[in-house]
């Protein structure tokens, strides 16, 4: 699958949360502050967390092989659907499931991430009820919680 026009680096444009491939809703939390989107096939997973500043877009893929999942990108966009920023995701291990993740800004390496990215991103945002287990497996940095909220305030 090509992935190359729902995973830019940090564009300036909407257009990889809005050309995502990701239509069919698993999952609704929060009355719908919380939603879990997947494909067709099976193979990409969208994760949306809504607040009150915009929206946070996760992007999981599965290449070829859903067992080698992992996370791309975490996409900031305002109440408009404007990009006010994006971090880049990359797995320490492509070879291992839920393999620590690294999160840059850019080409900065701001902090790290274990298990379920959006299930942990949204513990910190907004309150949602999961099964312990995940909660358990899912961690995140302080300073990625800290730099998605400096996007969602206009502070780049």
């Amino acid at each position: 699958m090509d992935f190359s026009s729902i995973l830019g680096g940090s564009s300036s444009s909407s257009g990889e949360s809005k050309g995502h491939p990701a239509t069919i809703l698993k999952t609704v939390q929060n009355n719908g502050a919380f939603k879990v989107y997947t494909d067709v096939t099976g193979h990409v997973q969208r994760t949306e967390i809504a607040v009150p500043e915009g929206r946070i877009i996760i992007i999981k893929d599965y290449e070829t092989m859903p067992v080698l999942s992992h996370y791309r990108a975490v996409t900031v966009l305002s109440p408009q659907e404007v990009t006010l920023g994006a971090l880049s995701i990359v797995p320490e291990d492509r070879k291992r499931p839920n393999s620590t993740s690294r999160f840059f800004d850019g080409n900065n390496l701001i902090g790290t991430g274990t298990g379920d990215i959006g299930i942990a991103i949204a513990m910190q945002l907004i309150s949602i009820s999961v099964d312990q287990r995940l909660v358990d497996r899912s961690s995140i940095d302080l300073n990625v919680i800290t730099s998605i909220k400096a996007f969602l305030q206009g502070k780049s």
